[in-house]
């Protein structure tokens, strides 16, 4: 592809204690086939070293801003876009590393007037290649722009997306009021409907890096389920449930825990995963515990 084009680029990269991964990050990006305008990365009130490694790469491309209280990926993202010079925002989370083609690959869609925004393939660095190539995080092959009531949940994930920065603005960025812990990009691409198309783009490619979970980050994840609630509570046509049940295999290993190695048999490779296993069980009775605490809250009758 030409590197001369009409858009100019702003990716957006909100980071929060990503002193691992962000240099990794960014580089990613600086070696990209087509390089950005702007690289614009908004620290959530880091406690490690992540300002000093972004301070590290800092040039006439990459821009570090701060915010002043940890306000979640949401609201960063939302600061980027208010400071963000770009036609089209690409958004990159700061523990993923971006293919050398992701920019061209998006600014390739981007080229049919009706898309506003665009998503791309997740895959997990701890995966085996050949398998990470087939099954990527968010294999987004049930658009509802495609089916808009099918039954699926449909994954929007902000790590690997990118907009229109007309229509980002016109939406008002990211609902962080509503969406406190998780589902604001989901509930963003639903709304960007309205003035256009969203697709796949399957080669626009990035990927996300391994890392050791800690308990404060479990029980971080499975708060994050609250969101669901509120998410099917806006949305029932789209919520992934079976009746007003969400995530019922998650439901059903948290009732039948013996089901746990059967069902994740193939990925058991070493007595660590196995000795794993408790604690994952532990972590579905925490994800159901924070579904019924916010169907409480909400007065959502999900479970």
């Amino acid at each position: 592809m030409n590197l001369e084009h009409a858009e100019k680029i702003s990716v957006i990269v909100p980071a929060c204690n990503a002193e691992p991964y962000i240099s990794r990050c960014l580089d990613s990006l600086l070696r990209n086939t087509l390089v950005p305008s702007e690289i614009i990365v908004v620290d959530d009130h880091s406690e490690d070293g992540t300002a000093v490694a972004v301070e590290a790469h800092k040039n006439r491309i990459v821009k570090l801003v701060r915010m002043g209280s940890r306000d979640g990926a949401g609201a960063a993202r939302n600061r980027g876009i208010a400071v963000a010079t770009g036609t089209l925002l690409f958004f990159l989370d700061s523990d993923c590393m971006a293919a050398q083609d992701w920019i061209e690959r998006g600014v390739e869609a981007f080229r049919n007037s009706e898309i506003v925004g665009v998503f791309g393939a997740i895959y997990y660095e701890t995966i085996p290649t050949q398998i990470r190539e087939k099954i990527p995080v968010n294999p987004f092959y049930h658009s509802p722009l495609v089916n808009p009531v099918n039954g699926r949940f449909p994954d929007f994930a902000a790590g690997n997306v990118a907009y229109r920065a007309e229509i980002a603005r016109r939406l008002d960025g990211f609902d962080t009021r509503l969406f406190k812990n998780g589902r604001e990009d989901t509930d963003f691409a639903l709304r960007a409907l309205q003035f256009g198309r969203v697709v796949y783009q399957p080669q626009m490619k990035v990927t996300h890096s391994s890392g050791t979970w800690t308990w404060g980050q479990l029980r971080a994840s499975a708060k994050r389920y609250q969101s669901d609630v509120i998410f099917f509570g806006k949305y029932q046509k789209f919520a992934f449930c079976r009746g007003r049940v969400l995530h019922p295999k998650m439901l059903l290993l948290a009732l039948f825990p013996l089901a746990i190695p059967v069902v994740y048999g193939r990925w058991l490779r070493s007595l660590k995963d196995w000795l794993f296993l408790p604690f994952l069980w532990l972590y579905f009775l925490l994800v159901r515990w924070n579904i019924f605490v916010a169907a409480v809250r909400e007065r959502v009758v999900v479970f």
